[in-house]
């Protein structure tokens, strides 16, 4: 293999690294995964470990794990994940201290070291199978990566951590970035690195995104919106194509400024959520009126804080256009105006009468809400507004109104709706 900077590395998403993972522990490599900060190459521990471990058990892998295996240590990922960026090499050793170690008086003096407490040394782990992923590893000092060559040692072989003796089931991850990614700190592994690495640059994929904002419950946020419209624009060959590669993840700045990645669109998620303290906080004034906490120019300035400014501020836009659009999702879910035929347009009304009828429903108990259903509380948000959609767009909505909360509660039991089959995407 070559260096990590050849740009001609296989590129895959987030969706595809377990499968990989899998590939390099039956090739007995470790596994490498390079790429711009913010695509979510940190976060994948867990899914590495979970598909390893159901490979090891009961899959692919069962009949290669060594007979001595245990998977009694798990995954942790703040003991697991390691970064040692900001570290020197005796803090990444373990101090060390000589003296006689026998008792014997005449032993010859020699030098022990302190272990460090996220290390997976053979008297902590024996022989149970460890995921141990080296975060940001392009970054470390030169020091360490050299010593840290004795934990590359192929998969159930003795490995060693400077002066420590690690479990010979430790499986090894590296993260990092590549000087193109504008990363000043990143250089390029050792070709003694590259030679022992199964290396893939991890890009990021809007269809992934919008499944990892759905699956922790941020598909109704306001930035799912905007990023949903965004990937419908990302094959247009024009603008919407455009839009959608200056919006989503677009090359890092060179100024040190923040620019949009998944791991930022996760966070303006989390702020444009409807029941988000950002719109609803209130404080209680000296003269006894109640007023929002956040004004505009709060919003605006926390989404390009964090996405930068064009890409903030084109959220803050949206945002706004989404509150606009409440009125007119009232006429349509009365069916007294028709859904509009601009795709943007109908995309912000679809958002707002959704949000308006689950904010209706979830006044009512679960078997409340179950009977409105039956009853036709829901004909207008079915029959004016989600069979008018784009017909991902609409399941995307209908996924979010079946959802179950921590209570077990549908937000909107549209699963017994007459016409379920037309919008849930199941066959007509």
């Amino acid at each position: 293999m070559t260096n990590n900077q050849n740009t001609e590395f296989p590129e895959i998403g987030i969706g595809q690294v377990a499968k990989k993972a899998i590939l390099a522990f039956i090739s007995r490599n470790l596994l490498v995964l390079l790429g711009k900060p913010g695509v979510g190459k940190t976060q994948i521990g867990a899914t590495i470990y979970a598909a390893l471990v159901e490979a090891l058990t009961t899959g692919v892998l069962k009949d290669h794990a060594p007979s001595n295996m245990d998977f009694s240590y798990g995954f942790d990922s703040e003991r697991d994940i390691v970064n040692l960026t900001s570290d020197t090499p005796v803090q990444s050793f373990g101090f060390g201290v000589s003296g006689p170690w026998d008792p014997d008086p005449d032993a010859k003096i020699d030098m022990k070291y302190s272990v460090p407490d996220w290390l997976p040394t053979f008297d902590r782990v024996g022989y149970s199978f460890v995921l141990l992923v080296l975060d940001e590893f392009t970054n470390w000092q030169e020091e360490i990566k050299g010593s840290a060559l004795g934990c590359m040692t192929p998969f159930g072989f003795a490995k060693k951590w400077g002066p420590h003796v690690l479990g010979p089931n430790v499986f090894v991850v590296v993260t990092g970035n590549r000087r193109e990614d504008n990363v000043r700190l990143a250089k390029p592994l050792s070709p003694a690195f590259a030679t022992r690495s199964m290396t893939f640059v991890v890009k990021a994929v809007i269809e992934e995104t919008l499944e990892y904002l759905k699956d922790n419950g941020l598909g109704m946020s306001g930035a799912f919106t905007l990023l949903d419209f965004l990937r419908k624009g990302k094959n247009d060959g024009g603008n919407g194509t455009e839009e959608y590669k200056k919006h989503y993840a677009p090359d890092p700045g060179k100024d040190g400024m923040p620019y949009p990645t998944p791991r930022g669109w996760e966070a303006v998620a989390r702020l444009t959520m409807p029941d988000s303290p950002m719109f609803t906080g209130e404080v209680t004034n000296d003269d006894g009126t109640v007023s929002a906490m956040f004004n505009q120019e709060d919003i605006d300035t926390a989404l390009i804080g964090v996405l930068g400014p064009d890409t903030g501020a084109t959220l803050a836009t949206w945002i706004g256009y989404l509150e606009e659009a409440v009125n007119c999702a009232k006429s349509v879910l009365s069916g007294s105006e028709e859904m509009p035929e601009d795709f943007g347009k109908a995309y912000q009304i679809g958002m707002a009468a959704f949000r308006q009828v689950r904010k209706e429903f979830s006044k009512l108990s679960n078997q409340q809400r179950k009977v409105a259903v039956k009853q036709g509380d829901a004909d207008g948000l079915v029959d004016n507004v989600l069979s008018k959609l784009d017909p991902e767009y609409c399941r995307h909505l209908y996924e979010m109104a079946i959802r179950e909360d921590a209570d077990g509660n549908q937000g909107i039991p549209l699963d017994l709706h007459p016409k379920e089959h037309l919008i849930s995407g199941m066959s007509q």
